[in-house]
């Protein structure tokens, strides 16, 4: 009796020995290909804390996992971890100095940080070297240059967009294409070229609002007043229907207000600055250009009122 119980025993103990080993067999076998295909699963349930813990195991299992790099490099750029993405990217292309979409995020790192960045207009351009049809990387460095003023060459690297037939231009549309170059032509003093690409703008992606706001401006350049009020009306209908706050709405009443007054036409700039104050009461730029244009009308207790509005605003 005895000896069936330690035969039984000692198989018990064996199988489980067995399952033991089985377990830290498969185990084991997790590589890092494993972790990283892990990481890219819970990137995409938005899951950034487990996708930087998985690529971090991808790492681990394999230092010079350059993808790896990368990836929890644009994660980190996500969460606004500067240095954490900054170091991730450095060591992706210390690792593999062809690996563009490493120079792409570090270019974006610099880009969100530092709207100036001479490093990510470098990084872009290192992009477009290595990848000739990358949109993204020459709208990027597009926003940059005209950032630095330097407005003709954006609008070559946006006509090139345009030229390559707008491939990789993620997560950007083509209605921010020429929207930006129409920018471009409107700072080179180029109106009608400026007109053309915010038509277009307007025609790919009818929700980019702020069109408006600068075609107004190049109408106001070229003193067709009653065009940009024109522009400043559609703008108010199109964020009122598109339920943007009132205090955005605001601004465009005050922006047609303000053209009202350039044409004398104070009566109506009235009415706007009126407006714009109901829609944002806080805003103490609509009381301070009403009590202007009542001063300018005679009405001094309309003005004192509006003034004494802002002085409790402590203004």
């Amino acid at each position: 009796m005895n000896g069936r119980l330690i035969i039984t025993a000692l198989f018990f103990t064996w199988f489980g020995l067995c399952l033991a080993a089985s377990a830290d067999a498969q185990t084991k076998t997790i590589t890092a290909e494993d972790y990283f295909r892990r990481a890219t699963e819970l990137r995409k349930k938005d899951d950034l804390e487990g996708a930087i813990a998985s690529y971090t195991k991808a790492i681990e299992l394999n230092p010079n996992f350059t993808k790896a790099y990368a990836d929890r490099c644009s994660v980190y750029l996500e969460e606004q971890k500067t240095e954490a993405a900054l170091a991730d990217c450095d060591k992706a292309i210390q690792l593999n100095p062809k690996m563009w979409n490493a120079y792409y995020t570090r270019g974006m790192v610099y880009f969100t940080s530092q709207p100036f960045s001479p490093d990510a207009i470098q990084d872009f351009s290192t992009v477009i070297s290595l990848k000739a049809d990358h949109s993204a990387a020459y709208y990027n460095r597009a926003v940059l240059y005209a950032n630095c003023q330097e407005y003709e060459k954006a609008v070559l690297d946006l006509t090139k967009i345009i030229e390559l037939g707008f491939p990789n231009l993620s997560p950007y549309g083509k209605g921010n294409v020429f929207f930006a170059r129409g920018r471009g032509y409107f700072y080179l003093n180029k109106e009608d070229l400026a007109l053309r690409d915010f038509a277009q703008a307007l025609k790919l992606q009818p929700g980019l609002y702020d069109v408006y706001d600068f075609r107004a401006d190049v109408y106001i350049k070229q003193k067709q007043y009653d065009l940009a009020i024109q522009e400043y009306s559609i703008a108010i209908k199109v964020l009122t229907a598109n339920g943007f706050p009132e205090v955005v709405v605001s601004n465009y009443y005050r922006k047609s207000a303000r053209v009202y007054v350039s044409q004398s036409r104070l009566d109506l700039a009235l009415a706007d600055y009126t407006k714009a104050i109901q829609l944002s009461p806080d805003n103490f730029l609509n009381y301070k250009e009403r009590a202007a244009v009542y001063r300018t009308l005679g009405k001094a207790d309309l003005a004192a009122k509006d003034e004494e509005t802002m002085r409790k605003m402590g203004l």
